[in-house]
């Protein structure tokens, strides 16, 4: 499988108009979503990536509502 370029961040200019927004390549080897309902997603390369350079990705994770602890 050939690899794609790194993607050239000073083309990447993403635009979120308050609406469900979706971004990707050319490859599909990543995405990152965004929710009206003010949650971000990524997925593929583009989270493995933020896994390894994030010092504790579990803070910056969703957990449900069940789950939180008690204020």
């Amino acid at each position: 499988m050939t690899r794609a370029p790194p993607l050239d961040l000073d083309l990447f200019e993403p635009v979120y108009t308050g609406a469900e927004g979706v971004w990707t390549d050319d490859t599909l080897d990543w995405i990152a979503y965004a929710s009206h309902e003010s949650s971000v997603a990524f997925a593929g390369t583009l989270a493995d990536r933020l896994r390894a350079t994030w010092t504790d990705p579990d803070d910056w994770s969703w957990v449900p509502w069940w789950d939180q602890p008690a204020k």
